[in-house]
């Protein structure tokens, strides 16, 4: 379904960073390796109307189908690109007042092969710069033992938003507060949720057996204008530059080692 809007792009451009869309990733992993991946993904139910809208005009002659965030298709496809041995288990609607898109879990056999893109700009539809979003890899190495280790890569690579910033100029309090209302509701979380008991790890953010890489509350980030003002006049199109921008906002958590190695038993 998502394929068939490719008219929408010059609208899908902006979403991936405009604020629309919440999603939280939960990777869980047992003591032997195995695991599961739930991922609870949402979109503005305002931008969705406007998507089932302009989906309608896109279709020439004959029924249109009802546009729907939940495609089973595309989810078994995500199952397989995230590594041999994962399958999607299960896909439901979810909504809130305002948002509305699903949740998914996802159960892999060995985590060593598991990789996830933290990026969420493939979620949603066509979204992204020339149809590509930047993928963001996060990778795992597995040894089971007494303790067992885990190593969670994170990927490095991003553009600094210094040396692609434009200068724009200072905007006006209309805009300023314009920004505010787009970015503020505007939420992303990357957790990882060991079923065992911590012994040793070098994570920034750890509470009991869960270690968070990454949570970033918009709501917190439009507090911050000298922030949001950086955000919005850069070419930010990538998770890991987005942290390094927001690394020091107060009540944002981000992971910014290369590397989380966690032992547990």
């Amino acid at each position: 379904m998502k394929k068939t809007l490719l008219c929408l792009i010059p609208l899908l451009l902006i979403l991936l960073f405009s604020g629309c869309l919440q999603e939280a990733t939960t990777v869980s992993v047992k003591s032997d390796g195995s695991g599961t991946v739930s991922r609870t993904f949402m979109m503005q139910k305002e931008i969705l109307e406007m998507l089932k809208s302009m989906g309608s005009m896109s279709d020439e002659g004959g029924d249109a189908e009802e546009f729907s965030l939940l495609d089973m298709d595309e989810l078994q496809e995500e199952a397989q690109s995230m590594g041999s041995g994962v399958s999607l288990v299960s896909a439901v609607p979810y909504e809130t007042d305002t948002f509305e898109g699903y949740k998914a879990v996802f159960s892999f056999s060995d985590i060593n092969t598991l990789k996830i893109n933290q990026n969420p700009g493939e979620n949603v539809p066509t979204a992204a710069s020339e149809g590509e979003s930047v993928k963001e890899i996060v990778t795992f190495s597995f040894k089971k033992g007494s303790p067992s280790t885990l190593k969670i890569f994170l990927p490095q690579t991003f553009d600094d938003p210094d040396e692609s910033a434009e200068d724009t100029g200072e905007p006006d309090p209309g805009e300023l507060e314009m920004m505010k209302q787009i970015y503020g509701s505007m939420k992303m979380s990357l957790v990882v949720d060991v079923q065992g008991t911590i012994t040793r790890t070098n994570a920034s953010h750890r509470e009991g057996s869960t270690l968070t890489l990454m949570e970033l509350d918009f709501a917190d980030i439009v507090k911050d204008e000298e922030k949001l003002l950086r955000l919005t006049s850069s070419n930010m199109d990538s998770i890991e530059g987005l942290k390094k921008i927001m690394e020091d906002v107060p009540g944002i958590k981000v992971e910014l080692q290369d590397t989380v190695e966690v032992q547990f038993r």
